[in-house]
């Protein structure tokens, strides 16, 4: 057994809990308690799993208590000297009786506006304070990252920003004009062989009337100039030919100005019953006012039906004005996180994240650069140029964690590092002990592993144990990307980084799954502010002036960096001037894409799918990484494609005897696993611990042994 198993084993004698009490305070010192404040029975300890940030809380509640003899004299000395408004903190340590060390326990204050006073004691409310009580109570305020007053301190409490915010290089980006056409509606059969390609147009930038759409038997061109131009086509086209019999199968696409054909698109003839062509459009056309494009095709065979199943073309011109490239001030994501902790707290070092970290992250610093700490973070104003000292960027940690986690499926918690508590950040696995495994994601046949830090199958019955469905954990339809945001011209038209969503093949509940992030990723709303920079245009309001916005960052030196575009990728298409987007990472699909744990724990058959529903603005972006399919931003997802879960939505919730060696387990690990029976095992959703009947009531998340070891 491991060591927190043997403790445990330990810990089933009868012997009471030991405390020791502890009251101090700025004037009057501190004093150990000899006697016992008077309803401590009754006090409760809980581990409580958050449903927000994934990580296992723990609290602490009790009544008033009576403090009495020593204890009454200290407080009332106090309270007939300073007030109700003076602070009296009290600590409370717990013995762990394998090490015979004091741990502590819980850490509050009295509350002297509830003092009440007899020949016997003082009864007082205790408030619970420290670290994590103030951070948890301050999650969604705002704070401005360069304030240098931490809330509840004075002028100058906190540290200015140092080395941060620095220039982030956004690249130069070259205005283009646009206009774009998918297949019409869902897939069609014709019996005529000679047609249009079935098109319509989903937006343009072009004078009305000049992108239209085709139909089967149209003759109206999809595009008209109305000026000299040179533009850009790009798309593809996909058709299935179907027959009766296995015979001769062809298709020729052609691409025409006024009518005479400058492109043939032919894959030859092909024997069967049934064959999908592919064709990838890529061509450069000049063209004079009232020319035309037009695309046809012939299908060739007999009895045919012919099923376009996707079409999308794109038409595309320079403008030939650029926005120049600019290096605004920007926050890198572990600053931003340590310091809106800073501010929220006082505590400068009160951050921990090998997720975030950096090789010259600061305040701290780590041995590599984590997954995700090539992020950078600023207001509309900053990318506009406008003054750092006037205009702040504000941040919450509610929503600095909500953006984060719709973009990487994270958790945030507590743990005491080097002697210090701090917020702690990382990959959602690591809140439920998955050993980090470089296999996965993706539908990898090794075993997630998590260790067991208890073991009360022999004090738990499995009469005594309940199991539930935890009908919360599912859901029907899930909500990705971005929130809400409008434009002010048709470029928002263009843009991915939007709200998508998903219809998830789940009969039983009504429950959308919300995972959009607070904070804004669009690659147009950026180009809309940075076209009016303070430079030029001081007095004018820009929509998005006062929003947060994310980038996808990559290093270009020591502490230097430049936002990435498509570098990361081996083709970017669909998307409208793809090859310069920022945030390609970061898209709805891909963001969703690594919740698949999520969707795989939903118990949903491995052949169905995700299925796509709608976004606000342009869903014909894909993306495709080396060794991996493409991803386009409007598909379907295979629910086989995705990571393995590692919980069934179902809890097992039991009563068992709960002393000092069984909360020093739990303290010392809450993210392990517990053993109720010979297959059963559970994640902490929550237990709570009672002073008086030494017992407590637990709710554990089922382990998937299908997947998971436990070590």
């Amino acid at each position: 057994m491991s060591t927190q198993q043997q403790i445990y084993g330990k810990g089933h004698s009868n012997t009471p809990k030991t405390f020791k009490y502890v009251l101090s305070s700025t004037d009057y010192g501190v004093l150990t308690l000899r006697n016992v404040p008077e309803g401590w029975d009754g006090a409760e300890l809980t581990f409580l799993r958050d449903s927000t940030y994934k990580g296992v809380i723990e609290s602490f509640s009790t009544n008033s208590l009576k403090f009495v003899k020593e204890s009454r004299d200290y407080i009332q000395t106090a309270y007939e000297a300073k007030g109700i408004d003076y602070e009296i903190t009290v600590r409370i340590y717990l013995l762990n009786n394998s090490t015979f060390q004091y741990q502590l326990y819980f850490t509050g204050k009295i509350d002297l506006s509830t003092y009440k006073i007899d020949a016997i004691g003082v009864d007082c409310e205790v408030i619970p304070t420290g670290f994590q009580n103030t951070v948890l109570n301050r999650d969604s305020i705002d704070v401005d990252m360069i304030s240098t007053k931490f809330i509840g301190g004075g002028e100058n409490s906190f540290e200015a920003y140092a080395g941060v915010p620095d220039g982030v290089t956004i690249p130069q980006y070259a205005a283009t004009q646009n206009a774009s056409w998918i297949v019409v509606g869902e897939a069609e059969g014709v019996t005529d062989y000679a047609h249009f390609v079935p098109m319509e147009a989903t937006f343009t930038e072009y004078s009305d009337g000049s992108a239209q759409g085709q139909e089967f038997d149209d003759t109206t061109p999809f595009f008209t100039s109305d000026n000299s131009r040179t533009v850009s086509v790009v798309g593809s086209i996909t058709c299935d030919l179907i027959a009766d019999t296995s015979q001769n199968l062809r298709l020729v696409v052609r691409l025409r100005k006024n009518g005479v054909i400058i492109q043939t698109y032919d894959d030859g003839i092909v024997v069967g019953d049934e064959n999908t062509f592919e064709y990838t459009i890529n061509e450069s056309v000049a063209m004079v006012g009232s020319d035309y494009l037009s695309l046809t095709a012939v299908a060739e065979g007999s009895d045919l039906i012919v099923d376009y199943i996707g079409v999308s073309v794109e038409i595309s011109e320079p403008l030939g004005t650029t926005l120049a490239e600019i290096s605004p001030p920007m926050f890198y994501i572990y600053e931003a996180f340590s310091r809106t902790i800073g501010l929220c707290t006082g505590h400068a070092q009160g951050f921990y994240s090998d997720l975030l970290g950096r090789t010259d992250s600061a305040p701290e610093t780590y041995g590599s650069d984590g997954d995700l700490s090539l992020m950078a973070i600023a207001s509309g104003k900053w990318i506009r140029k406008f003054s750092q000292s006037v205009n702040g960027l504000n941040l919450s940690l509610n929503d600095l964690f909500t953006t984060l986690n719709a973009v990487w499926n994270i958790g945030l918690g507590f743990e005491t590092i080097g002697g210090q508590e701090k917020v702690r950040v990382e990959k959602e696995a690591y809140w439920f002990d998955i050993t980090d495994n470089p296999n996965y994601p993706a539908t990898e046949t090794e075993e997630y592993k998590v260790n067991q830090i208890l073991d009360v199958s022999s004090v738990v019955t499995s009469e005594i144990i309940t199991k539930e469905v935890l009908p919360d954990w599912y859901a029907n339809e899930v909500t990705g990307g971005y929130g809400k945001f409008e434009y002010e011209n048709v470029q928002g038209l263009k843009e991915f980084n939007v709200k998508s969503s998903w219809a998830i093949p789940v009969k039983s509940v009504k429950n959308n799954l919300d995972l959009s992030a607070e904070y804004r990723a669009d690659t147009q709303g950026i180009n809309k502010l940075r076209e009016k920079p303070f430079s030029t245009d001081p007095t004018e309001d820009v929509s998005g002036d006062n929003d947060v916005f994310i980038f996808d960052v990559k290093r270009a030196g020591s502490y230097v960096f430049t936002v990435k575009t498509d570098e990361d990728f081996d083709s970017v298409s669909g998307g409208v001037d793809p090859d310069q987007s920022y945030n390609l990472n970061f898209s709805p699909r891909r963001n969703l894409e690594r919740h698949g744990n999520r969707f795989r724990a939903m118990q949903i058959d491995l052949g169905k799918e995700l299925q796509w529903l709608k976004n606000d603005k342009n869903s014909a972006l894909v993306t495709q990484k080396s060794g991996e399919s493409a991803k386009s931003e409007k598909g379907d997802i295979v629910i086989n494609n995705l990571t393995k879960g590692y919980w069934i939505p179902e809890a097992y919730s039991f009563e068992a005897p709960v002393d000092a060696a069984t909360i020093a387990a739990i303290q010392a690990n809450p993210r392990g696993v517990i053993k109720v029976g010979e297959d059963k095992y559970g994640w902490i959703l929550e237990v709570q611990t009672n002073n008086e009947t030494n017992k407590g009531q637990f709710k554990l998340l089922r382990v998937d042994l299908s997947n998971v070891k436990i070590v």
